[in-house]
């Protein structure tokens, strides 16, 4: 098994893809619309790719902070209305990590969003919208949750609203859906980018979800 990765810089954010190659079987390939990469600088690059049934991502950064967000993401760009679901397994590696969702206006650190993100240290799930690119966003908690939890997102582009759901896992299934807070007003273009994501808290040191 092979992986093969690029990456492009400019100074100020970088992005990469990579593939996985099975030689003498089949390719276990991401679907070839998700991108994996980095947003906003960090000095130690992310990734992300398949093992077995789950997808993993590997990724630093200080994370979804106030006006600015450095993390790691596997995207897929949506037109319009949309949903991404995860089931979240596991989030290792420093006291600080966190990993969940985003739904984004772009990929560009300063972009109006809503993540939603799991904090294991202190069992504790974050909505966070920001509302106004390069702002400070707020924060809505749900505490006291344990892995595995299901995590949602769910865009009206019609109304320009994100709405934030979380569920208990219920053999392997989500439970009853939770909303966290209310829809929140979220301007974005007709192209959206919906993402899972992670960060360690530290642009040097990783995390793995």
């Amino acid at each position: 098994t092979y992986r093969v990765r690029a990456t492009v810089s400019d100074g100020q954010f970088s992005v990469s893809d990579q593939i996985t190659l099975n030689v003498g079987g089949t390719n276990a390939l991401p679907l070839s619309d998700w991108i994996s990469a980095d947003i906003g600088p960090v000095t130690l690059p992310g990734y992300s790719g398949t093992s077995g049934s789950n997808w993993i991502l590997f990724a630093a950064g200080v994370g979804y902070a106030t006006s600015s967000d450095r993390a790691h993401a596997v995207s897929r760009a949506v037109t319009g209305d949309g949903s991404i679901v995860a089931r979240l397994v596991a989030v290792s590696g420093t006291n600080t990590a966190e990993a969940g969702l985003s739904v984004r206006d772009s990929l560009h650190r300063y972009a109006r969003r809503g993540a939603l993100l799991y904090h294991p240290a202190t069992r504790t799930l974050r909505f966070r919208p920001r509302l106004v690119s390069n702002t400070t966003d707020f924060t809505l908690s749900a505490i006291n949750l344990n892995l595995p939890l299901w995590l949602r997102l769910d865009r009206n582009a019609a109304a320009g609203t994100v709405t934030a759901r979380y569920a208990s896992d219920v053999a392997g299934a989500p439970g009853a859906w939770t909303q966290l807070g209310t829809n929140m007003n979220i301007a974005m273009d007709a192209i959206a980018d919906y993402s899972l994501t992670a960060d360690s808290g530290s642009d040097t040191v990783g995390a793995l979800a």
